[in-house]
């Protein structure tokens, strides 16, 4: 008897299902866009001043924990949108228990790090810093406004009023940065 089409696709089916689970890795069931603080701890640290691509090293400027700061989670942005090459929003908590967020943004080659951090400083995060390709925000929030779809809420809460000299000290945790990188690359609007 002549193979058919039904037995045809019916074979197919059951082959690709079959050859395609020898490509599963342990590490698939892990999720790379929340890297877990433990896991990230546990990784070489990496710049990108050096011109070298290095996986995801965004990430690794991002504050480091702390002298009671805590990692709650990291999570990985589309950087391509906003003109980045790699990108992370990372959520900590103070000694006194109050939320932080901060964003590390490398920006790809043609795309000013200074330009972006402007614009974050505009929307009314507390502290916005280009420091070489890097750009860099933190605050607790952001003023609350009556959107359109055009303008779309930049963060889902409100600052907490004062919090801009506990954001500046959160990013000079950043391997990348310090108190006086902080202070020396910060950017306003209107800058």
């Amino acid at each position: 008897m002549a193979p058919t089409r039904r037995s045809l696709l019916r074979a197919l089916g059951a082959t690709v299902p079959l050859s395609l689970a020898g490509c599963r890795t342990a590490d698939t069931d892990a999720t790379p866009t929340r890297p877990t603080p433990a896991d990230e701890a546990a990784a070489p640290a990496s710049g990108s001043s050096s011109g070298t691509e290095t996986p995801l090293p965004a990430r690794r400027a991002l504050p480091e924990a702390g002298d009671g700061w805590e990692l709650v989670e990291a999570e990985r942005i589309s950087a391509t949108n906003l003109g980045g090459r790699a990108g992370f929003v990372g959520e900590y908590e103070d000694p006194e228990g109050a939320r932080f967020r901060t964003v590390a943004l490398e920006m790809r080659e043609g795309y000013d790090a200074a330009d972006k951090a402007e614009r974050w400083a505009c929307i009314g995060w507390d502290v916005a810093v280009a420091y070489d390709t890097f750009a860099f925000a933190a605050g607790t929030g952001t003023e609350q406004r009556n959107y359109t779809p055009e303008t779309p809420p930049h963060m889902d809460r409100t600052a907490i009023p004062g919090s801009a000299e506990r954001s500046r000290e959160l990013l000079a945790r950043s391997p990348l940065l310090s108190t006086e990188r902080v202070d020396g690359n910060e950017v306003g609007c209107g800058s």
